[in-house]
């Protein structure tokens, strides 16, 4: 299984056998030889081309704070499923499927700026609504495509009522 860790704005990669600790990787997948020896109270020993460090280390919260001859860094850990986890979560924000455009207040339709098919950005005027003699433009709340489009010029709607779709 492979670990993926944050250190300093680096990324590496660390694969970690049923056995035998784990092996450091370089970011062509090559192994880089090293020495890690644990020495007690969140202390290690990091032997690494022939320089011996010693790591401090305290977990909080799912990050690693870990003090380096001296140095600090904040470092944030995920294995493979984890990282897939993520990645699936964040396509399904993505994916936000439809969305019903209501009528925020009872009214004529005056005007009708889109048809089916057409792509709108998130403020794009879609509709003028006519209430109480003023008239209300309603925009698009997202980025999308107009799928259905569930009114035409004149109809008198109700508050709440769907008016489009957009995808």
């Amino acid at each position: 299984m492979k670990i993926f860790a944050n250190i300093a704005d680096l990324n590496w990669v660390f694969e970690q056998p049923e056995r035998d600790g784990i092996t450091l990787l370089d970011e062509k997948g090559g192994t880089i030889p090293y020495s890690f020896t644990p020495l007690g109270n969140n202390r290690f020993a990091f032997i690494h081309n022939g320089s011996s460090h010693l790591i401090y280390i305290i977990k909080d919260n799912g990050i690693y704070h870990i003090h380096l001859d001296g140095e600090y860094f904040p470092v944030r850990v995920e294995d493979e499923r984890t990282r897939e986890l993520k990645k699936l979560v964040e396509h399904a924000g993505d994916s936000r499927g439809e969305e019903s455009i209501v009528a925020p207040i009872p009214g004529l339709i005056a005007r009708i700026n889109v048809k089916e098919g057409d792509k709108v950005k998130q403020g794009d005027g879609m509709i003028i609504l006519e209430a109480m003699k003023m008239e209300n433009e309603i925009k698009a709340d997202s980025d999308g495509v107009i799928q259905k489009i569930l009114i035409k010029q004149g109809d008198s709607v109700e508050k709440n009522q769907v008016l489009l779709i957009i995808i």
